[in-house]
């Protein structure tokens, strides 16, 4: 039996007074639920006495009433149902716990071995950033060196512009002077070759007069001798041959070479010649000494003094 029943028996209560007491018990107990009601039913009954089974509630004095033993044995059975209740509970709880606790644990595992592989991969990383860092260390060093010899070059191949530019002025200059000397030589060239056209008709021409065995002596334009041929009468009379032999001689000279006179001109065209020759003569003496002083008139042909002129 429990002990807050025989304590109640002990005192010689009236049994109105226990039913009282016991339906007041089971309307507090079934008005709580939960941590509260299984307090409350812990102290009423002893911890000794809460797995009672229904052995020991049959075992009751049969001097005892039967609703005693109807209400203890519904508090029993509610308790029993509380206990296996908090039990099952107890039970989910703790297979939750440990299926959660498992999950962790295996979390834990997958996370540690993906620090392990994470702080691997990142050892392994600063491994190749350390080796890059020596290698650009390395190539900075020699890039460097580099920069150090191309300034150096550059010093020098600005130096060399310098120069060359200097040279190219001076070249420049040289040009301008040669482009103006090549004018001139251009202009000269010209001129020779103008010179050398006109050498090269006369040359036609007196091949033409080579190849033709008689010489045209007559200007079809003038119609008269040619100045070639009046100057030729001129110089054959200055050298005292006399008039009537000059067209002699001229054939004469002719015939060495192949040639002959076209036209023969008559003894009177030659007189007339040789006095067109003394009229010019005299003309060009006389304005020789136009301007000279202190001239005298010779009648014979000696030299005394001075400079003489002949006609």
């Amino acid at each position: 039996m429990c002990k807050w029943f025989t304590e109640i028996t002990k005192n010689n209560k009236e049994k109105k007074t226990l039913v009282t007491r016991l339906h007041r018990l089971k309307k507090e107990v079934s008005g709580k639920r939960g941590l509260e009601k299984a307090t409350l039913l812990t102290n009423i009954f002893n911890t000794c006495n809460m797995c009672a089974s229904d052995s020991k509630i049959q075992n009751l004095k049969s001097t005892e009433d039967a609703t005693y033993k109807r209400i203890a044995e519904d508090l029993a059975n509610e308790l029993q149902i509380n206990q296996e209740k908090k039990s099952s509970e107890v039970n989910q709880l703790k297979r939750k716990l440990e299926k959660t606790v498992d999950l962790q644990e295996r979390k834990i595992k997958k996370v540690k071995m993906k620090n392990k592989t994470s702080s691997e991969n990142l050892k392994s990383k600063v491994q190749q950033q350390n080796s890059k860092i020596k290698k650009l260390r390395y190539s900075c060093k020699n890039l460097k060196t580099q920069n150090r010899r191309l300034s150096s070059c550059v010093v020098k191949h600005k130096s060399y512009a310098k120069e060359l530019k200097k040279n190219l002025t001076d070249k420049e200059n040289i040009n301008k002077s040669k482009t103006d000397e090549i004018k001139k030589l251009k202009s000269e060239l010209n001129k020779i070759q103008s010179l050398y056209k006109d050498a090269l008709k006369q040359s036609n021409e007196n091949a033409e007069l080579v190849n033709d065995k008689e010489i045209d002596i007559l200007d079809d334009k003038l119609r008269a001798y040619t100045p070639e041929f009046r100057q030729a009468v001129m110089n054959i009379s200055g050298k005292n041959v006399a008039t009537e032999h000059i067209v002699s001689v001229i054939n004469e000279s002719l015939k060495l070479a192949g040639k002959t006179l076209k036209q023969i001109p008559a003894r009177r065209t030659i007189d007339n010649i040789v006095t067109k020759k003394i009229v010019v003569s005299n003309i060009q003496v006389g304005q020789c000494l136009q301007d000279k002083e202190k001239t005298t008139l010779y009648s014979d042909e000696t030299r005394k003094f001075g400079k003489t002129y002949n006609s």
